[in-house]
């Protein structure tokens, strides 16, 4: 039976009843992460959560600003789109400015070829029709050995490792999380709870470590 089947449709089929577990069991509320370094505050992601029969969207919007004497020394925006359809990514829209350092991430899904067209800064190719973004919230990535880099556009190698299950805090309570470590092109600390929802992340930039929590 399964040769019968396109390489999109057959993975759609396999991946949905996951993708759907996960998405039921979170309930897809919104996310709200507050973004640390050094204990302060620097910034916010937003993640919300809007789904209609088979479609999901998924908007994320962050937010930093690091201040040194009350004068903005480092400021990122990112606004970001996703479009699942059965449990595989039909259409996306990024827009990051890090910094001054601005770059334009779409990808759109040909209904001719049924295939993925990446544009990153004007630039086009064709990409896997099962392409994971590396946005982080969908558990689904754990495993993946390719993530599409969300920020620049770019298809990464990645090594996704367990650490182990650990207890943290989640809006002022101790819950018990498994800690994923993805190496890499993409390199960032992610911690799920049992029913696939990201609760918290880590990563280093420029030698500070970056910490998303939930308060």
């Amino acid at each position: 039976m399964f040769k019968k089947l396109s390489g999109a449709v057959l993975i759609a089929i396999l991946m949905a009843p996951f993708l759907a577990g996960i998405a039921g069991a979170q309930q897809l509320q919104p996310i709200t992460f507050h973004i640390m370094r050094k204990g302060d505050d620097i910034g916010t992601e937003t993640i919300s959560f809007d789904k209609k029969d088979s479609l999901l969207n998924v908007n994320i919007k962050i937010r930093i600003a690091v201040k040194v004497l009350f004068v903005d020394a480092y400021r990122f925006t990112f606004d970001g789109s996703e479009t699942w359809q059965d449990a595989r990514l039909i259409a996306l829209n990024d827009r990051t400015n890090d910094n001054g350092e601005k770059h334009d991430v779409s990808v759109t899904l040909d209904e001719n070829t049924d295939k993925l067209k990446l544009t990153a800064d004007s630039v086009s190719e064709e990409i896997p029709s099962d392409t994971m973004p590396g946005s982080w919230w969908n558990f689904a990535l754990i495993g993946r050995k390719q993530l599409l880099d969300v920020l620049t556009g770019k298809m990464e190698s990645v090594t996704v490792k367990k650490i182990g299950t650990e207890k943290i805090k989640v809006g002022g309570t101790d819950v018990s999380a498994d800690h994923y470590q993805v190496s890499g092109g993409l390199e960032r600390n992610l911690w799920y709870k049992s029913d696939g929802t990201l609760v918290r992340q880590t990563l280093v930039k420029k030698g500070d470590l970056i910490e998303y929590v939930v308060k």
